[in-house]
C-alpha cells in the first residue's frame, strides 16, 4: 500500500485538499480543476464579492532545510521552472503548501502570480551568473 512518503501525487493532493478546506472556512468556493489544467488547480470563487480567483497550489513535505547565508530561520523550497518566470495573471495566486505531518497543520504561503514570477526570475538570473 503506497504512503504519502511514496507517492508525489498523495503529496500534491494533501496540498490542494487542504487549500480547498481553507478557502471553504472561509466561504470561498474552491473546486479542484480534473486533469492536468495548465497552472490552475483549484478555480476560487467568492459568493460575497463574485471575485473568481485560479490557485495554483505547490506542495512539498518533510524537514525543511536549516538557515544559511541569506536566510535565518527556516528555508522552505519548491520546484519552480522557467516558465513561471513570465507569469502575469492578477487573478492568479500560488498556495506553496508544507505539509508538516499527519498531526499538525501545514505552513502555508499565498503569493500573487507576479510575485512569484519577480523572485524566480531573479533566482534563476542569479544561478545562471554562478554557474558561467
Amino acid at each position: 500500500m503506497k504512503t504519502i512518503r511514496d507517492d508525489k501525487s498523495l503529496v500534491g493532493l494533501a496540498g490542494e485538499f487542504h487549500v480547498l478546506a481553507q478557502l471553504a472556512e472561509r466561504g470561498i468556493v474552491g473546486a479542484l480543476t480534473l486533469g492536468h489544467t495548465k497552472g490552475v488547480d483549484i478555480l476560487a470563487h467568492n459568493p460575497r464579492t463574485g471575485a473568481v480567483r485560479k490557485v495554483e497550489v505547490k506542495t512539498t513535505r518533510g524537514t525543511p532545510a536549516s538557515a544559511n547565508l541569506w536566510h535565518t530561520g527556516k528555508v522552505y523550497s519548491w520546484t519552480m521552472s522557467e516558465k513561471h518566470e513570465a507569469l502575469d495573471d492578477r487573478n492568479l495566486v500560488f498556495c506553496f503548501v508544507h505539509l508538516t505531518g499527519p498531526q499538525s497543520q501545514p505552513i502555508v504561503f499565498v503569493v500573487p502570480a507576479n510575485e512569484v514570477a519577480e523572485y524566480v526570475h531573479w533566482e534563476h538570473h542569479l544561478w545562471l551568473q554562478s554557474t558561467g
